[in-house]
């Protein structure tokens, strides 16, 4: 996946060397005494990350997209990290300043709307990880039947294709209004003129175009608005930051257009072409599949998404200072990994503010550990749990779970080494409370932060599959 933002400040800090490890390394460990406890390396993939600093593996991530995905996951700062910069800092910060009084209210609203009472959490989270979802129901149940169950690359990589035009498609409502916002800002850097015509252009844009259809916007787009911006460009030979704008709008025309309602039933008959496919979704019709498609539409985004997208909007526009405005592209340039056809994880993000401090927490999650088993009963699930806690620091949880049995490791800061006996007590609690039981658990005091792919191994053991240049 290219780097659409361009973002090529130094990651100081989430290399695998330097600037993630806490002093005072002091791993400790807790036998619960439960039989065939596991081998808690199993559970990190130990080993991963080392492995991808061979020879003949740099030579395999330069060659493909997905070998480019790897790299990406390797050098990106963690969502976690930036947001908690600025969840527990900058925005102070910003609206202290008076600079922008509309971003600073944005901002208030925003967090306002993640202060909850303890006994709210439990529903809070459930709302937010449901919100955060969009491949939820029976026919996305289906869909990842197709895949745990068919052996073919071929398969497999034109369902992810189909997919991502489902989520294109989806969004073409917000890339319309992404790109009317992305034109006005191009507007500012223009002669009054140019701005005229451009002007004139964008009125001919359907901003209430129904679902997938495209065709109409696309060639406003491409042949009117996109050919006369480079005409522009040719013209004024203006480099600047009309051209990174210019860029940025080119790429949204491009997933607009790859949600196209009809290229993505052509995809849905090619599928049915494969007998893995077919003996699922066979008698489906297209009008079935689109009554879905509306369906998915009409859910709306939960109220502390759609205040953050707002946020994260105003951010890019620069609304918190020139100066800030690299942070909110760090976080789209996650946010659109994290979305990569190439990611097989369910991901989502939860900031929240309980007993007056506030967490940024990210949740990773492999549902069917290495396809572990056909039914819910015989799946492992694997989670990775990251906090960042407002003056206390991050937390790393790992959790392997199957059948009622959980294993986990847990790691914190060093400061916290002297509440071990509290913090394994709480932890007890709350797995007996929902009826789990403890197999092993592990607590680590100052050790390095663990990254995706020491975590969840099977990213990189992908790269069997997928190896193609687009």
């Amino acid at each position: 996946m290219a780097n659409v933002l361009r973002v090529t400040t130094s990651q100081v800090g989430y290399d695998n060397t330097s600037g993630g490890v806490r002093a005072n390394q002091t791993p400790q460990n807790k036998n619960l005494g439960v039989q065939n406890q596991e081998n808690l390396g199993t559970i990190t993939g130990e080993g991963t990350l080392s492995s991808l600093n061979g020879k003949g593996e740099q030579s395999y991530l330069g060659e493909s997209n997905f070998g480019s995905f790897l790299q990406m996951i390797q050098t990106n700062p963690q969502v976690t990290d930036v947001f908690s910069n600025l969840l527990f800092t900058e925005f102070e910060t910003i609206m202290k300043s008076e600079m922008n009084p509309e971003f600073s209210e944005v901002i208030e609203e925003f967090l306002n709307s993640i202060q909850q009472e303890p006994e709210q959490m439990e529903q809070f989270m459930k709302e937010q990880i449901e919100g955060s979802n969009q491949f939820q129901g029976p026919f996305f149940n289906q869909i990842r039947k197709v895949l745990n169950e068919t052996e073919s690359v071929e398969l497999r990589t034109v369902v992810l294709d189909f997919m991502k035009r489902y989520m294109d498609m989806l969004s073409g409502e917000h890339l319309l209004k992404q790109m009317n916002s992305q034109l006005e800002e191009i507007k500012k850097y223009m002669f009054r003129s140019d701005k005229e015509q451009l002007e004139q252009m964008m009125k001919f844009l359907d901003l209430q175009a129904e679902l997938g259809d495209t065709k109409a916007n696309e060639k406003v787009l491409k042949q009117d608005i996109l050919s006369f911006l480079g005409n522009y460009i040719k013209k004024t030979h203006d480099f600047g930051e009309i051209r990174d704008q210019i860029s940025l709008f080119s790429i949204t025309i491009a997933r607009y257009e790859n949600g196209n309602k009809e290229q993505l039933l052509k995809i849905f008959q090619q599928l049915k072409g494969y007998r893995g496919f077919y003996e699922v979704f066979g008698r489906m019709t297209e009008e079935q599949l689109f009554h879905h498609f509306q369906k998915q539409k009409e859910k709306k985004l939960g109220k502390v998404k759609s205040q953050f997208l707002a946020v994260l909007t105003e951010g890019l526009k620069g609304a918190g200072g020139l100066e800030n405005r690299q942070v909110f592209e760090q976080l789209m340039n996650s946010f659109l990994m994290n979305e990569s056809v190439y990611m097989p994880l369910l991901h989502t993000m939860i900031p929240i503010e309980v007993f007056g401090k506030r967490i940024m927490s990210e949740i990773w999650v492999d549902p069917d550990e290495l396809h572990s088993g056909r039914t819910k009963e015989e799946r492992k699930m694997r989670f990775l749990i990251k906090l960042n806690v407002e003056q206390v620091g991050n937390i790393d949880i790992i959790l392997l779970y199957q059948q009622g049995n959980l294993s986990a490791q847990i790691g914190c800061p060093s400061t916290l080494q002297n509440l071990d006996g509290q913090i394994k007590e709480g932890i007890q609690s709350i797995i007996e409370k929902n009826h789990i039981k403890m197999q092993h658990l592990k607590m680590e005091y100052g050790v390095k932060e663990k990254q995706l792919m020491e975590v969840f191994p099977k990213l990189y053991e992908r790269k069997q599959g997928v190896n193609v240049r687009i």
